[in-house]
């Protein structure tokens, strides 16, 4: 929601590291393309 994110946290060690970044990358991609299809959907109903 706010943009910011924290990895290495949990008390995992290197695998929760790599678990949170994966999560992290994840919700990142998924957000540049929802934002990515509304921006084309704007675009063809202009």
């Amino acid at each position: 929601k706010n943009g910011l994110y924290a990895t290495g946290f949990t008390r995992r060690g290197l695998m929760g590291s790599s678990y949170d970044a994966s999560r992290i990358a994840a919700d990142i991609a998924n957000q540049w393309t929802e934002a990515l299809a509304r921006n084309i959907t704007a675009h063809n109903n202009a």
